[in-house]
């Protein structure tokens, strides 16, 4: 309970208040994010059995009730809010009681005597029980605003409507009760009580009936008193509950004070949803040590994220069951999110899976390719591999979230959209095995930390962008501090640059979009641009393609000089979908070109070697080293056919070709290759290296007017087959810079 002009306590708690000459108040909050007040026995009232009970709730439109006549039954007709007093702006009076008169846009005003005291009170509650109507007593229930079937409306203190749960601080609501004489005058005490609540527990704001699971060490429900049970020293009889601290966390302190030097483990782990389905250890009396870790007897306990927040230790040898007994199944469609860490990268360990047949699972797969990649998968019958940019398994510390909306399925990683469009069957999930495969094997057992798994009911319109699941997505990841928001790229690092391209966002000052696309069969484009964390908006891209081909369109220059590299004839745009499948390469997204006829142009010199030193840096991947396989080319008067120079080389192994001067050494695979000018000497580098000397060139006036990505200089031969995923040109000498830029392209796409 917090004053106006406060800042709120942790949690939802809200403790009764005591005032002089009043009544008391309590207003606590229940599970699904309804605050109940009423009111108790105080200084000057004394309460009548039966007469204080009757609870009445709000239109689901967040209005307070009113009633039409002195013998209407209690039903909700219309109704206003109370919001805060004497702090709002636009207020008449301060210190007192407002309201608003209808939607929550309306105009605010100062309670008087007679709202407060007529039949059809348009501010606050009256009981529907005889002589209690006319003293004026109220009471009542005050229930959230519901815009939608996920996530619920809060207002905020401007008296503005939110349903973004994750932005709110302070003070919500004030609910006014009052003790009047019933006749119209001020003869009898009229009290407002204040309450405040802060969004700090997710579920709560998530309907009953959608929750199934959910096992956390923060504080995921009001409703949820206690975070698990634990036993020290490997001794099942020897236990301890630990709750929460002040802040909404587990009790870490009381985990320390339990463990006195000795090891504690998980017997329990409470199930927040409030149905009751706990995760315990089966067979623990003869399993001692199938708990997993949360307190070791010497040493810091297991973390995850930034924020160092405290999980469970499993080391392949531990596990829980939360056990339905075939009444808790979670039928399709149903999301999922885990927030942990695998210390292995070997083929089968389960982060979850049902406790029988009837099973959804989320577990390391190989994927049978060549060569035989581990990656992330889950399903409820069949099990595909992740495929997309991420899905390579790691040590890392991630929040995995997982939705099948009866149609399709998709699964992301963080930021990142890992897997899209995936078959992943219908079946239903009964119970919940954490840590293990259902039927327990060796290589199944997770090894790695677990802080927070829940598991869901959905709909058939879900989506990771829906109300409530982006909010508790990123409410996790405040929490925890697993991934970073894009906040500066290379070039806010090494500016100046005459043209970006790029598969990532490289600019804290760029806005734009990354690509445009055109799909085939209507050819209708569209500017696909950047996730939260700067890589490529891949769903977007592949809800927008879908079954078909992607082309690009337009390759947006990130550096601010608008040399946005274009193709205007879709037969000659290079893919960036194929069939419905995101081209990549080391598990990034790639254009291809054809070496047919695939190329782009830009409207202006990027290198312009006549001009100006110059640095060049690509990120490529021929599928072979070719002569006449140009990657980036500008003419010279000589001829347009010929060119200035050329990336990517003229005889099929040279870096950089300059008017008939070789320099560098080209390799297979995917490279980072480039070069520096300083106006007399060009120097090759491929892959964080220089390659081969120093070699003085010639440099000729331009004549082609365009630089062309992927051809010759005149767009008609020399074509580029391979892939290109960065480009980025300076007009300057870089080479003070180069390794800079090459360790911050390398640490992106791991290419050496």
């Amino acid at each position: 309970m917090s004053r106006v002009g406060q800042g709120p306590l942790p949690g939802y708690e809200s403790p009764s208040i005591n005032r002089p000459n009043s009544f008391t108040v309590s207003g606590p909050v229940t599970t699904d994010g309804v605050a109940v007040f009423t009111i108790q026995a105080g200084q000057n009232v004394t309460l009548q059995d039966g007469k204080f009970s009757y609870d009445k709730t709000l239109l689901d439109n967040g209005n307070l009730q009113k009633f039409s006549a002195s013998g209407d039954n209690g039903s909700a007709v219309s109704g206003q809010r109370i919001l805060n007093w004497g702090t709002t702006a636009g207020l008449l009076t301060a210190g007192r009681a407002i309201y608003q008169n209808g939607a929550y846009t309306a105009t605010w005003g100062n309670i008087i005597q007679n709202d407060i005291s007529r039949q059809d009170n348009p501010v606050m509650f009256k009981t529907n029980e005889g002589e209690m109507v006319t003293s004026g007593v109220r009471e009542g229930l005050v229930k959230m605003y519901q815009a939608q079937n996920e996530g619920k409306g809060f207002l905020t203190g401007t008296g503005q409507l939110t349903n973004d749960w994750t932005t709110i601080r302070g003070n919500i609501f004030q609910m006014g009760y009052g003790l009047g004489d019933g006749a119209g005058g001020d003869t009898g005490n009229v009290v407002y009580a204040d309450f405040s609540q802060i969004t700090k527990y997710p579920l709560d704001f998530l309907d009953p009936d959608q929750r199934w699971f959910a096992f956390s060490t923060r504080r995921l429900s009001y409703q949820a008193e206690n975070c698990m049970e634990v036993y020290r020293n490997n001794d099942p009889n020897d236990t301890e509950v630990i709750g929460w601290d002040n802040n909404g966390y587990i009790d870490v302190s009381a985990l320390g004070l339990f463990s006195a030097g000795a090891i504690v483990r998980v017997k329990t782990w409470y199930n927040q949803s409030g149905n009751g389905y706990h995760a315990t250890v089966p067979n623990l009396a003869t399993n001692p040590t199938r708990g997993p870790v949360i307190f070791p007897a010497s040493g810091s306990v297991r973390t995850i994220g930034g924020n160092n927040k405290i999980c469970l230790d499993f080391s392949a040898a531990q596990y829980l069951v939360a056990d339905t007994g075939g009444t808790g199944d979670v039928d399709q469609p149903l999301w999922a999110a885990v927030v942990g860490a695998t210390d292995q990268t070997s083929s089968g360990r389960y982060f979850f899976d049902g406790d029988d047949a009837d099973r959804t699972f989320f577990y390391q797969s190989f994927d049978g390719g060549t060569p035989n990649t581990q990656r992330w998968a889950w399903g409820a019958g069949v099990y595909p591999e992740t495929n997309l940019p991420g899905s390579k398994t790691d040590t890392d510390g991630h929040i995995f979230a997982m939705q099948f909306n009866g149609t399709t399925s998709s699964f992301k990683k963080d930021a990142q959209v890992i897997g899209y469009n995936l078959n992943v069957s219908t079946g239903d999930n009964d119970g919940l095995t954490i840590g293990n495969r259902y039927a327990t094997s060796g290589n199944s057992q997770f090894d790695g930390g677990i802080a927070e798994i829940i598991m869901f009911s959905g709909s058939g319109a879900m989506a990771f962008d829906d109300n409530f699941m982006s909010k508790y997505l990123t409410n996790a990841n405040t929490y925890y501090d697993i991934w970073a928001e894009f906040s500066t790229g290379l070039l806010d690092t090494y500016s100046g640059a005459a043209a970006a391209y790029s598969m990532r966002r490289l600019s804290s000052t760029y806005t734009g979009a990354c690509l445009k696309v055109e799909r085939s069969g209507d050819g209708t484009t569209k500017d696909i641009g950047f996730d939260e964390a700067g890589n490529l908006d891949v769903l977007t891209l592949l809800e927008f393609v879908g079954a078909g081909d992607g082309r690009v369109h337009t390759w947006f220059d990130q550096s601010g000089n608008g040399n946005d590299a274009t193709q205007t004839d879709d037969a000659k745009q290079p893919l960036i979908v194929s069939s419905g499948s995101l081209i990549q390469q080391n598990e990034k997204p790639a254009l291809e070109f054809d070496g047919v006829d695939d190329f782009m142009t830009s409207p202006d010199y990027i290198v312009e070697l006549s001009q100006n030193p110059a640095s060049v840096f690509c990120v490529s991947q021929a599928s072979t080293v070719a002569n006449s396989a140009y990657i980036l080319a500008e003419g010279d008067v000589i001829s347009p056919y010929s060119s200035n120079f050329i990336l990517g080389g003229s005889t099929g192994s040279d870096i950089v070709w300059v008017n008939g001067t070789t320099v560098g050494t080209m390799q297979a695979g995917q490279v980072l290759v480039g070069f520096d000018y300083d106006q007399a000497n060009a120097t090759a580098f491929i892959d964080g290296s220089q390659s081969g000397s120093s070699q003085a060139v010639t440099v000729n006036t331009e004549t082609s007017l365009y630089s062309y990505i992927g051809s010759r200089a005149d767009g008609l031969a020399a074509f580029f087959n391979g892939k290109i995923q960065e480009l980025i040109t300076y007009k300057s000498d870089q080479s003070a810079n180069r390794t800079g830029i090459e360790t911050n392209i390398n640490d992106y796409y791991d290419i050496y």
